[in-house]
């Protein structure tokens, strides 16, 4: 972790009763698929529905860190950390597109 810097951060967590697998993948493509509750003609969405969407495409962030922990009772962790952090009030029209393809998940 870096001191003194401020950073995005998407959490993740699931529980699997037979400790099937969840993967880096799974993850950023549960948080991609915010993308449906997403408005890109407004400047403003609720974060509550599509905020981990719009941390993992914000164009200004430069860095991303992605770590993975789990334990013998099914439970895993997906942690991802941005640098600059995104969500920024005011600043999505210019960090937040459209995609380029409509084949998206």
């Amino acid at each position: 972790m870096l001191h003194g810097h401020r950073i995005g951060e998407n959490l993740a967590y699931r529980w699997s009763s037979n400790h099937a697998d969840y993967s880096v993948a799974d993850a950023v493509e549960g948080w991609y698929r915010e993308i449906k509750d997403y408005d890109f003609s407004k400047e403003d969405n609720p974060l509550s529905t599509t905020g981990h969407f719009t941390q993992l495409v914000w164009r200004a962030t430069q860095e991303m860190g992605v770590g993975k922990a789990h334990d013998n009772k099914g439970q895993y962790f997906i942690v991802a950390n941005y640098r600059p952090p995104g969500n920024l009030i005011g600043s999505f029209k210019k960090n937040v597109f459209p995609p380029v393809s409509r084949t998206y998940l």
